[in-house]
């Protein structure tokens, strides 16, 4: 049993092949799931394809390959979250709780790899941070980007984000609360 102190439990969300279907209007059709430990090679060679603008989206740095190898070696398991997009059984994009406090709030970051962009796998992931961030109990998650990264400002415009911005960056704050889940 959780309480107001501990930290969520995150193996509900890890359970190896538990996923969902999406199809795009354009034919299009993704896998959505937890990632785990075993999914450690998928994520690196996700992360290791993102171009170079694309890496500097999703870690406000530029990183080489070395740089992302030493991110994915250091992920702590018992303390992040992650979810994956597939195509074709190939991760394509990913979601991160980066850092879970015991305050409710957390941090989070998006990947998307550049020919796989457009295709709604963005809006995917953040609803299901959404989704799974209202279920942990979190109130608020963060999202940090450049202040240039248009796609990311109008996919958190989207989902209700307040953004404040600065001279490099945009922290927008999304509070679970508000967030609405539609089902049919």
């Amino acid at each position: 049993m959780r309480t107001a102190d501990s930290l969520p439990d995150y193996r509900p969300f890890r359970r190896s092949g538990k996923g969902v279907i999406f199809t795009h209007t354009d034919g299009t059709s993704v896998f959505v799931r937890g990632l785990g430990p075993a999914d450690i090679r998928a994520y690196g060679a996700h992360l290791l394809r993102l171009s170079s603008e694309d890496r500097r989206a999703r870690f406000n740095a530029t990183l080489t390959d070395s740089g992302i190898q030493r991110h994915v070696d250091r992920l702590g398991w018992s303390e992040t979250l992650l979810f994956g997009v597939y195509v074709d059984g190939v991760l394509r994009g990913a979601a991160e709780f980066i850092e879970i406090r015991k305050s409710r709030d957390c941090e989070i970051a998006l990947s998307v790899e550049t020919a796989y962009q457009h295709h709604a796998i963005g809006r995917i992931l953040m609803a299901t941070l959404l989704v799974c961030g209202s279920l942990l109990g979190l109130e608020r998650m963060k999202l940090y980007f450049r202040n240039d990264n248009v796609q990311m400002r109008n996919l958190a415009r989207e989902f209700g984000a307040r953004m404040t911005p600065s001279p490099d960056f945009v922290e927008a704050e999304i509070t679970t609360s508000r967030t609405e889940i539609v089902t049919a």
